[in-house]
């Protein structure tokens, strides 16, 4: 799934955009925005902002920083 979104993150946000649960949403967004970050940092960010919660925000953050610095390890 993950090749999946960095291959075609219009398709991967427009499914996002679907669920209707807010908090299965909010899961799928992380998720995505993992996924996306290697490829395309910025969309990444941007989409992080519809992450439903600040705390839930700042752990998908938190994680693409520690996969980026852990790529140049």
């Amino acid at each position: 799934e993950a090749a999946l979104v960095a291959a075609r993150p219009e398709e991967a946000e427009s499914a996002l955009a679907r669920i209707r649960d807010p908090g299965q949403r909010a899961a799928a967004t992380y998720d995505t925005v993992l996924a996306l970050a290697p490829r395309d940092l910025e969309r990444a960010l941007r989409l992080s902002e519809r992450i439903g919660s600040a705390g839930a925000r700042l752990l998908a953050l938190c994680q693409v920083a520690q996969d980026r610095a852990g790529a140049w390890d």
